[in-house]
């Protein structure tokens, strides 16, 4: 009979999720052992022992050598293995093995490639646009991003530049916001003339000019993402 192979995916000290269909045949039927096997090892490597309850309350037993107390199996639709801190040597072809109290035997295979941890690709965003992804590699795990905005304008106040972390498909990526806030700077010259003498006031009037000459805005706004 042909054994159904399933694929996954995890990235190296994270979590993979192995399936398996525990669904009994028929509904009178109920789980009775569900053996975990993995291709090059002589032995299980996990199981959960029902026979005297339900799955969720059912014995739970873990290989130490290979897995340890890094997995446990989550019985809830969709039923899965899940191994936690995943190692390079957790990839390989598991077998999922259900026996049930009256039905056959069902067994599943899962393809577990584990992705190793490569540099982080790291951009800056404002909301939804993509404003910087020169990235440079400064060490064997770090990589940084320098923003630089050389013309701040009033619109910049109190906007908010989100920093972007990732190094795969399978985890949300990293991220930090920054906002800035500016102060701006500006010249005041006041130049004073007098005018002749208004008859109708018996006064004189001073116009006082007020020249605004703006600053550069010369800063530049630099945070680096993880």
């Amino acid at each position: 009979m042909e054994v159904l192979v399933n694929y996954a995916e995890a990235v190296a000290g994270g979590m993979a999720r192995l399936p398996c269909d525990i669904t009994p045949p028929a509904k009178a039927d109920r789980v009775h052992l569900v053996i975990w096997y993995k291709e090059g090892l002589p032995s299980p490597i996990y199981s959960v022992d029902a026979r005297n309850g339900s799955v969720e309350a059912g014995k739970h037993w873990s290989e130490e050598n290979s897995l340890g107390h890094r997995a446990f199996f989550q019985a809830t639709e969709p039923a899965k293995l899940t191994i936690e801190s995943v190692k390079d040597g957790d990839s390989g072809v598991y077998r999922c093995r259900v026996d049930f109290g009256k039905s056959p035997t069902r067994n599943s295979k899962v393809n577990l490639t584990v992705i190793r941890r490569p540099l982080p690709r790291v951009t800056w965003w404002q909301d939804s646009t993509l404003l910087d992804d020169s990235y440079e590699v400064i060490s064997e795990r770090r990589v940084r991003n320098v923003l630089r905005i050389a013309q701040l304008q009033r619109k910049h106040l109190l906007a908010t530049f989100t920093c972007q972390a990732s190094n795969n498909n399978h985890l949300p990526p990293i991220t930090a916001d920054v906002t800035l806030d500016m102060n701006y700077k500006s010249e005041v010259r006041g130049e004073v003339t007098q005018l002749g003498l208004l008859t109708t006031e018996k006064v004189n009037q001073l116009l006082i000019e007020l020249l605004f000459k703006q600053a550069q805005w010369s800063v530049a706004v630099k945070s680096t993402c993880c």
